[in-house]
């Protein structure tokens, strides 16, 4: 067992070099320092991005301002609507044109082997309407080929197909839609 005895008073006595209250306080001090750099840096870094910003926002507004003066561009900003407009209204007019050809070669697709059409007719007053006239050998045939008309969705029947068992003759008028027979 030791025991250490000091003699010497309070005041002669050897001190550490630093203690830890003081140490504590030299940490802290050096973290608001490093701190209060990051801060200015990064406010100033902000400043001048702010700054930078609004520059360049000023300019393109002058320039903005000076093609929206410009007699030029304001006819050409006229001229690219009003080609817009003609686009959308031709694209209409195409939408509502019937592919006749199309048409027709569709509705022979779909004609069953017992069918035979004689002619097909558009009508000058309905405009959309096709009369397919033609033969078949029995009712189950022109049944099978209004079906098949009936399930493509370009056709639309106008009316049930009247059919003559005698002489085997059918006539038949279907609406053709807008843009249809494509």
């Amino acid at each position: 067992m030791n025991i250490d005895i000091n003699l010497l008073p309070k005041e002669l006595r050897a001190k550490p070099l630093i203690d830890a209250r003081t140490l504590a306080l030299v940490v802290l001090v050096f973290a608001l320092v490093i701190g209060c750099y990051f801060v200015y840096h990064a406010r100033s870094s902000v400043q001048s991005e702010n700054a930078s910003i609004q520059s360049r926002t000023e300019a393109m507004v002058q320039e903005a301002n000076s093609i929206s003066s410009n007699s030029e561009a304001i006819q050409l900003s006229n001229s690219i609507r009003q080609l817009k407009a003609e686009q959308q209204e031709y694209s209409s007019y195409r939408a509502s044109l019937v592919g006749w050809g199309d048409a027709l070669t569709r509705v022979y697709g779909l004609v069953p082997g017992s069918v035979l059409i004689k002619s097909l007719a558009q009508t000058p007053a309905t405009g959309n309407v096709l009369v397919v006239q033609g033969a078949a050998t029995e009712w189950s045939g022109v049944n099978d080929f209004v079906g098949r008309l009936d399930l493509d969705a370009g056709f639309k029947l106008q009316s049930l197909p009247t059919f003559d068992a005698a002489s085997g003759s059918f006539t038949l008028a279907i609406v053709v839609a807008p843009g249809g027979g494509r």
